[in-house]
């Protein structure tokens, strides 16, 4: 069995926008928020744990297992999707249709804004040994 390993480069990035999902209902941008966000630095600690437990367990599955999955991260993923598929594709064994243009696919839509910005800047501020 083959398994594909995504994860975020910045934790504390990720774990804001998880707090602010969490807060907000609004998992996708096709979700409409429910409230306005309000910083905890709590929150986000929180949901840094949680990141981390999540990412120990999938560690687990794959030693248990005796994979090494494909890694990669949502970051490396935006910027060069041409590369990273076609990597994918190797991981997996197999040929990608010449049909497939990458230019075809549904847009990845970023839900980032201001707020999580400002959130991730305060909370490395308060928390400085966490960056």
């Amino acid at each position: 069995m083959n398994y594909i390993f995504m994860r975020r480069a910045d934790r504390i990035d990720q774990a804001v926008s998880l707090a602010v999902a969490t807060q907000t209902q609004q998992w996708t941008s096709g979700h409409e928020a429910v409230g306005k966000p309000v910083y905890s630095g709590d929150a986000i600690e929180q949901a840094l744990r949680q990141i981390q437990h999540v990412e120990n367990g999938w560690e687990r599955v794959f030693e248990r297992a005796g994979v090494e999955p494909y890694r990669l991260t949502y970051e490396d993923f935006r910027h060069r999707p041409d590369e990273i598929i076609g990597e994918i594709a190797a991981y997996l064994g197999v040929e990608l249709s010449p049909e497939l243009q990458i230019d075809n696919l549904p847009p990845i839509e970023r839900q980032s804004d201001p707020i999580k910005s400002e959130w991730a800047a305060r909370y490395r501020a308060e928390n400085p040994s966490s960056s």
